[in-house]
């Protein structure tokens, strides 16, 4: 995920961080700032400014809960939390898999990544009429498949 924010006082604030690993790169007007902590950034101060002293950029949230960045006093908002829709959307299917499909210890694992995947996926569509078509078509799959594995094991009782 990258998100690059226009601020008055800082200029183009570009926020990046990978799904995969989790790594976060942060840069202010093209120039990256330093990883001090985990979620701890600074800038180092501008040799040809006098007076200049560095600044340090604190990472607030994540990327369903919404991140920000917190320079001194000032919180400059990068994305927006994941709505109700979202999160309701997102975890339809997987509460469809673990019902109609598998259950148990890896059943729950499946599940809960599909979940996490869901409301990520959500989370990206800005339309309301594709997470409704991307949660459906994903349910009436889970569905396709798990009532039939469904109606083969009340039929062996």
């Amino acid at each position: 995920m990258q998100v690059t924010v226009s601020h008055p006082t800082y200029g183009l604030i570009t926020y990046e961080e990978s799904a995969w690993t989790g790594k976060k790169t942060i840069l202010f007007d093209g120039i990256p700032l330093v990883k001090i902590k985990k979620n701890i950034f600074q800038r180092p101060a501008d040799p040809t400014v006098e007076g200049s002293s560095p600044l340090t950029v604190t990472v607030k949230g994540g990327y369903v809960g919404g991140v920000s960045l917190l320079v001194g006093d000032e919180v400059i908002p990068m994305t927006q939390k994941a709505s109700a829709a979202d999160v309701i959307l997102g975890i339809i299917p997987s509460i469809l898999f673990l019902i109609f499909i598998m259950g148990g210890a890896i059943g729950g694992a499946i599940a809960g990544m599909m979940g996490i995947g869901g409301v990520l996926l959500m989370k990206s569509r800005p339309n309301l009429k594709q997470k409704l078509l991307i949660s459906l078509g994903a349910s009436a799959v889970i569905l396709a498949i798990g009532i039939p594995l469904l109606l083969i094991a009340l039929s062996q009782l």
